[in-house]
C-alpha cells in the first residue's frame, strides 16, 4: 500500500515539476499582476510569453497546457507551509473535503470571471489582438471607477497580508535554528537580504534567483515525499482523527479556527484569469480546460502535503505547527534538511514576487516619487511582522483568505458576469444563472461569518 502511495505522490510531483519550470516565472508574473491592477485600463501585456495572436504557431493543446502551468505556478508559494497547521487538527478526510470545497468555489468564480472577461473583450473588440484587459478595467467597466479603486485596494491588502505572513514565518524559523537571531533581527536581516536580491541587480538577476528557488522548492518537496516511508510515515494516522465539526464556521465546542479561509488563500489563482483569456483568444472550451488542469495541480499537492504531514507526526501531539515539529524532532535528517530547504525557498520566492509586485504597483501611484516604491514595498510589512506575535503567520494567511480573496476573487466575478450579461442583453435565463447566485450567496455568507 505504501508503495502505491509513494508512486502516486512521485507521479504528481513530476507533473508539477514539469509544469512549473517552463512556465512564466513569478518575477514575470508580478509584472503582469501590476498591469492587471494598474490605474489605467489601457495597459497591455507585451511579453511574448503572455501575448497570443491568431498567427501563433503554438498548437491548441500546448497552449492549454502552457496556460495550465501558468496557473499552477502562480498558486504554489510560501502559504503552502501553513497547510499542516490547519489540517493536522482536522484529520485527513475532513481536510480533503475542505480543500475540495474551496477548490470548487474558486473554480466557479474563475470560470465566471473568464466569461465576464470574454464578454467585455468582445464588446471592446479586443479579442485576438494580443491585448490584455485588467481586473481594474473589468471592475471599472461593470461597476464604475469606485469599484476599480476598491479592487486595486483589495489587491494591495492581499499582497501586504501575504508578505507579512511570509516574514512572520522567517521570524519563527531562523531563531528556532539556534542562529544568533531573535525574531526582530531575523525579520530585519531577511527583509534586507531579499530587498538586495529583488532590487539590487535588476529584474533579470531576480528572475534567475527566483528560478533557482522554484527548482529548489520542487526538489525539496519531492525529497520529502520519497523519504516519508522510511521516516516513520504511518498510514493509519490519516484516519485517527476526523474533526468534521471544524469544517463548519460556527464550532463552539472546538478552539480550532475555521479552515476554509486558509484553504482559499492557498488555492487562489483567479488573478491569472484575464491573462489566460487573452493568451487563449477567448476560446471558452480551452480556457475551461486550462483552468481545471492548472488548478488541480496545486489541489493535488495540498492533499499530498496534508497526507505527509499527518502521517509523519504522532497523533498525540498537541495542536502546534507540524512543520516545526518535523524540523526539530523528525528522526530523518533528510526530512529535516528537505523541509528546511522547502520552507526557505517557498518563503523567498513569494517574498521576491510580492515585493516586486507592490513596488511596481506603487510606481503607478507615486509617479514622480518612485524612489519610495522599493522601500515601501517591504518596510511596512517587516514592521508589522516584527511587532506581531508568533501566530501572525497563520493569522495573516487566514485574514487574506477571509476578506481580500473572498471579496475580490469570490464575490466580484459572478457579479461582474451577471452585469455583463444584463448590459449586453445576452441570451440567458434565471436557471442558467443559478450558479452565479449561489457563488454570491456563498461569498456574502462567508464574509458575514468571518466578520462575526
Amino acid at each position: 500500500m505504501k508503495v502505491l502511495i509513494l508512486l502516486s505522490l512521485l507521479i504528481v510531483n513530476v507533473v508539477q515539476s514539469y509544469a512549473l519550470l517552463p512556465s512564466i516565472s513569478k518575477i514575470h508574473l508580478s509584472n503582469k499582476l501590476r498591469h492587471s491592477f494598474a490605474l489605467s485600463s489601457s495597459q497591455s501585456i507585451t511579453s511574448s510569453s503572455t501575448s497570443t495572436s491568431s498567427t501563433t504557431s503554438t498548437s491548441s493543446a500546448s497552449s492549454v497546457l502552457s496556460s495550465a502551468a501558468f496557473i499552477a505556478g502562480t498558486t504554489i508559494g510560501g502559504g503552502f507551509l501553513s497547510l499542516p497547521l490547519t489540517t493536522f487538527p482536522l484529520g485527513f478526510v475532513p481536510s480533503v473535503i475542505g480543500l475540495l470545497f474551496s477548490w470548487l468555489y474558486l473554480l466557479g468564480s474563475a470560470l465566471s470571471l473568464s466569461k465576464a472577461t470574454i464578454n467585455i473583450m468582445k464588446r471592446n473588440q479586443s479579442l485576438n489582438t494580443g491585448d490584455n484587459i485588467s481586473v481594474f478595467a473589468i471592475a471599472k467597466d461593470t461597476f464604475g471607477n469606485l469599484a476599480g479603486i476598491i479592487a486595486a485596494g483589495l489587491f494591495i491588502i492581499l499582497m501586504l497580508s501575504t508578505l507579512v505572513a511570509q516574514l512572520s514565518k522567517i521570524g519563527i524559523l531562523l531563531p528556532s535554528l539556534n542562529m544568533l537571531f531573535n525574531k526582530e533581527i531575523a525579520i530585519a536581516s531577511f527583509a534586507l537580504f531579499m530587498s538586495i536580491v529583488t532590487f539590487g541587480r535588476g529584474i533579470q538577476f531576480a528572475e534567475r534567483i527566483n528560478n533557482i528557488l522554484t527548482l529548489t522548492m520542487m526538489i525539496a518537496f519531492g525529497s520529502i515525499i520519497t523519504a516519508a516511508p522510511k521516516a516513520g510515515f504511518d498510514f493509519s494516522r490519516l484516519f485517527y482523527r476526523s474533526n468534521f465539526r471544524s469544517l463548519l464556521p460556527f464550532n463552539y465546542e472546538s478552539s480550532i479556527t475555521w479552515a476554509v479561509p486558509v484553504f482559499l488563500q492557498l488555492l487562489v489563482y483567479t488573478e491569472t484569469i484575464p491573462l489566460v483569456v487573452s493568451r487563449l483568444n477567448g476560446d471558452e472550451k480551452r480556457i475551461k480546460k486550462a483552468i481545471i488542469i492548472g488548478s488541480l495541480i496545486p489541489l493535488l499537492m495540498c492533499i499530498i502535503w496534508t497526507m505527509i504531514a499527518i502521517g509523519l507526526v504522532p497523533v498525540d501531539i498537541a495542536v502546534i505547527d507540524p512543520v516545526d515539529i518535523l524540523l526539530k524532532s523528525s528522526p530523518s535528517k533528510r526530512i529535516k534538511s528537505s523541509l528546511l530547504l522547502l520552507t526557505l525557498s517557498a518563503v523567498s520566492t513569494t517574498v521576491i514576487g510580492s515585493c516586486l509586485t507592490i513596488s511596481q504597483f506603487l510606481d503607478d501611484i507615486l509617479k514622480e516619487k518612485k524612489i519610495l516604491s522599493k522601500p515601501l514595498s517591504i518596510i511596512p510589512a517587516s514592521l508589522i511582522a516584527a511587532l506581531g506575535s508568533r501566530s501572525l503567520y497563520y493569522a495573516a494567511t487566514r485574514f487574506a483568505g477571509a476578506f481580500p480573496v473572498t471579496l475580490l476573487w469570490g464575490l466580484f466575478p459572478p457579479m461582474a458576469l451577471l452585469k455583463t450579461l444584463e448590459r449586453e442583453s445576452l441570451p440567458t435565463s434565471p436557471q442558467k444563472n443559478v450558479g452565479q447566485y449561489m457563488l454570491i450567496f456563498l461569498s456574502l455568507s462567508m464574509l458575514i461569518i468571518n466578520i462575526i
